[in-house]
């Protein structure tokens, strides 16, 4: 059969070779394969081979070899959502969704947060985590999510008001107060 270009490494099937022998002999089809003859098994690229050989009842054989390539495709990966924070402290790593080719494994690694615009840990800041997902061939897909921070002021509650007698009893006192992301 002719050569093919398959996708995963599991479409490659046996097929039908044609054959003639002479005197009308029959003629008995074995197949050897398939056997990985370049490239990473069950990667893109990776070439396989089918050799066929026609046997007729004299003995006498003839073969030929059907060769199949792999397009395996890259993964593919979906962040999740955009999020705002109070904190950067409340920037946690996501679980990204991804899908490999061919039922092949794949590992995310995130790489983040990442200050990308504004003043560190300050109202409006952005950052940003990269998930990259590597299938078993080690292709890679990647996506970003990203953070906006919204931190609010702080706050402050002054001493009591008080009455002296004198200016000279006048005294710093101590406010209280409170910040975000402390």
């Amino acid at each position: 059969p002719a050569d093919e270009t398959v996708n995963c490494f599991t479409d490659i099937a046996i097929g039908t070779p044609t054959y003639t022998t002479e005197c009308d002999q029959e003629g008995t089809i074995t197949e050897v394969g398939p056997t990985l003859v370049s490239g990473t098994d069950g990667c893109d690229g990776a070439v396989y081979e089918i050799e066929y050989t026609v046997t007729d009842e004299c003995g006498k054989f003839a073969s030929c070899i059907q060769r199949w390539t792999l397009e395996v495709g890259a993964p593919t990966i979906t962040c999740p959502s955009d999020e705002t924070v109070d904190c950067l402290t409340e920037i946690v790593p996501g679980t990204p969704t991804y899908t490999t080719e061919c039922g092949q494994a794949g590992v995310v690694v995130p790489v983040g947060p990442t200050l990308i615009s504004g003043t560190e840990g300050c109202d409006g800041a952005v950052y940003e985590i990269e998930y990259t997902v590597t299938d078993d061939c080690g292709k890679t897909a990647s996506c970003i999510q990203r953070w906006t921070l919204t931190v609010g002021a702080p706050t402050i509650t002054c001493p009591a008001d008080e009455t002296v007698n004198c200016f000279t009893d006048i005294a710093i006192g101590t406010p209280t107060y409170t910040t975000e992301c402390d």
